[in-house]
């Protein structure tokens, strides 16, 4: 398959105190689930969403998928791996991405690029010859039960050392220099939501 959309629909959401999970908060009309769906479907054959929350897949009942190893975030990604394609993007589903974004993220020629701001990664997109380097990165993540976060990956495909939570690669990491982010707290999407985007004057 050509191009595949991967979205990370899980986690424990230790910070997100409501009874709607994040990735079904609506933006513009619209949960951030849908949203990623609408904006990548002229860029993709194939779209999945990794959760085993119950709402969201029924939701989105043929679009979900989660591999019975998944302790943790790079652990779910590389028992994906069956499901990549000739390119593939990953999106984690808390996250708003603008329309500029999605289409760089999605037309980037880089065998693999990680996509963010100055404090967290928002997607990955990367080719298959440069596949096995971000699955052995992602291990890296993992390995002696780690946490296996997304900036761990990015560290260790880059050969930094796992401990230190910066982005420092010029030409792997790309920040999206935009209003595209995610959120961590109901009290940082309200204040987006009250604020922001009245503020841009960006309802549609």
């Amino acid at each position: 398959m050509e191009s595949v959309i991967l979205i990370p629909a899980g986690g424990e959401q230790s910070r997100w105190k409501s009874t709607t999970p994040k990735q079904l908060i609506t933006v513009y009309g619209e949960s951030l689930l849908s949203r990623h769906k609408r904006q990548f479907e002229y860029y993709t054959e194939s779209f999945t969403i990794l959760t085993d929350d119950s709402c969201i897949q029924s939701l989105f009942p043929d679009d979900t998928y989660l591999p019975q190893e998944h302790r943790c975030l790079c652990e779910t990604l590389v028992n994906t791996r069956h499901l990549w394609g000739r390119r593939t993007i990953i999106v984690l589903g808390d996250t708003v991405l603008s329309d500029a974004a999605t289409r760089c993220i999605a037309t980037d020629r880089r065998p693999c690029a990680f996509w963010g701001n100055w404090s967290d990664i928002l997607a990955i997109s990367v080719y298959e010859e440069e596949a096995n380097a971000l699955m052995l990165a992602m291990w890296s993540a993992v390995k002696d039960s780690g946490p296996g976060k997304l900036w761990q990956a990015y560290r260790a495909y880059c050969g930094f050392e796992l401990d230190n939570h910066q982005f420092d690669s010029v030409g792997t990491f790309i920040d999206t220099m935009d209003w595209s982010r995610d959120f961590d707290t109901v009290e940082e999407y309200t204040y987006w939501i009250e604020h922001e985007i009245k503020r841009l004057n960006l309802w549609t």
